[in-house]
């Protein structure tokens, strides 16, 4: 008796076959196979954008920070042969080859032509407080853990800036940070265990893991920005923490994940998630001999980029495209945001009173418009106003004043259309001051009035 199997049955367990030996040669040490269009980009080296003609050109926006509101910023990185940063490219000569910008929100194709570009070199950088998050599960295996220690080691020797403070976090299931955060390079060398998987080997808790993380660089300097790098290679399966929640922790405090997935065994969009949910950078690398050109790749991209901003036309999901023209060479890059309101957004609004009073200048009517248009634009939110002032005069006058500049701008958005039962007007007075009162600085950056989203 004979027995048929059709053709697309055996084509199945083909690739069934094919996809099982790649994630046994991932578990057993081994690099997986990288699909055909692979072509990471990690940046080595640096030099003028030359002014004649170009053999080779690429332009990638590495990632998309939506911030006060409406206004968007994308961080963009010309790359030229030998994966060499083109440097200039924002130069009064050069300014006018940023040739279009379109934005497609929700469908609709948007032609930017207001919009500012400029660069940004490490001289001009904020320092950095980052958490290097490293998976050390089981799956990893012994040789790969150890070539992630030597590319957190080779960072450490050549890369970091001496004010920037970092941490050392391993996990599988488990999270120790071996190294607390600190700027000393002889620390994190001295602390820092090149062991393999001894003490690990276990389950995969990366949610926890970017958590603690987190919650570490926490406790840096305000004036540092706060930065996650953390790598997995496989699947989350003994994290405490849902994604929400890590989330929601990165953006309460102003913390960028910048996530690398490792091979084939990964849970497809859930680290590339928590990074465009935070303004990170996402990448996914399938040789182990790339933890040591990803890390530095990562580094050097958030203190060397060019920056270019606008307004977005509209609220929801992006999808833009850059172009740079240079004599004989056009280049486009693509990326993806979202600008919807999430429920617990903070924003300081550019309002402005006369000293003492609640009367609105014209100058706020920009940011006034902005909350209208996320308002109308989002039928569901309802927010909170919020009028804080600086330390100076009686607290109970500041209080009266506060309370009346958050019920100023109520008003202007009821006379637009906007429901009273959607937004609530608070004053608090001096009683929660970001900065310190002792200086003119500090008490104008107390006299604020914030817009919080309750519900989206």
């Amino acid at each position: 008796m004979k027995s048929f199997v059709s053709k697309s049955t055996l084509v199945l367990f083909a690739v069934l076959i094919l996809v099982s030996c790649a994630q046994f040669t991932q578990f057993v040490g081994g690099d997986p196979e990288p699909p055909s269009d692979y072509d990471p980009v990690f940046i080595e080296h640096t030099q003028q954008i030359p002014t004649g003609e170009i053999e080779y050109l690429d332009l990638r926006i590495s990632r998309t920070d939506p911030y006060e509101g409406n206004r968007v910023r994308h961080f963009i990185h010309l790359t030229g042969e030998g994966d060499t940063y083109l440097t200039g490219a924002a130069s009064r000569e050069n300014i006018k080859n940023w040739c279009k910008v379109i934005d497609n929100c929700n469908g609709q194709d948007f032609v930017i032509t207001d919009f500012s570009i400029k660069e940004v070199v490490n001289a001009e950088r904020q320092p950095q407080a980052i958490a290097l998050v490293m998976d050390h599960s089981g799956s990893m295996g012994d040789r790969r853990a150890r070539d992630v220690q030597q590319a957190v080691v080779n960072f450490l020797n050549e890369s970091k800036e001496p004010e920037d403070m970092v941490t050392l976090v391993k996990y599988d299931d488990q999270v120790n940070i071996e190294v607390p955060l600190t700027s000393s390079k002889i620390q994190l060398l001295d602390e820092f265990l090149e062991y393999g998987l001894e003490g690990y080997g276990k389950g995969t808790a990366t949610l926890d893991a970017i958590s603690v993380g987190i919650t570490e660089i926490s406790k840096a300097p305000s004036h540092l920005k706060k930065i996650v790098m953390v790598f997995t290679d496989g699947a989350d399966g003994n994290s405490t923490k849902t994604i929400d929640e890590v989330i929601r922790q990165a953006r309460n405090t102003n913390t960028i994940v910048c996530a690398i997935d490792y091979g084939v065994m990964i849970q497809e969009e859930f680290l590339e998630k928590i990074a465009q949910s935070t303004n990170g950078t996402y990448d996914h690398i399938y040789a182990s001999d790339e933890f040591n050109l990803v890390f530095k790749d990562i580094y050097y991209k958030l203190k060397t980029y060019y920056l270019l901003e606008y307004v977005a036309p509209c609220f929801g999901e992006h999808e833009v495209t850059i172009s740079y023209c240079h004599k004989n060479e056009t280049v486009e890059g693509d990326g993806e945001y979202d600008n919807t309101p999430y429920d617990g957004l903070k924003t300081v609004l550019s309002v402005n009173f006369d000293t003492g009073k609640a009367k609105l200048k014209s100058s706020s009517d920009q940011s006034i418009d902005y909350i209208y248009m996320m308002m109308n634009s989002n039928p569901g939110t309802t927010i909170e106003l919020r009028g804080h002032t600086d330390a100076v005069g009686n607290p109970s006058n500041n209080m009266d004043l506060s309370q009346r500049r958050a019920d100023a701008i109520k008003t202007v958005l009821i006379s637009k259309g906007i429901s009273r039962s959607r937004i609530t007007a608070k004053g608090f007075g001096d009683t929660q001051p970001i900065a310190s009162n002792e200086t003119p600085e500090g008490r104008a950056q107390n006299r604020r009035t914030e817009i919080v989203i309750l519900n989206k």
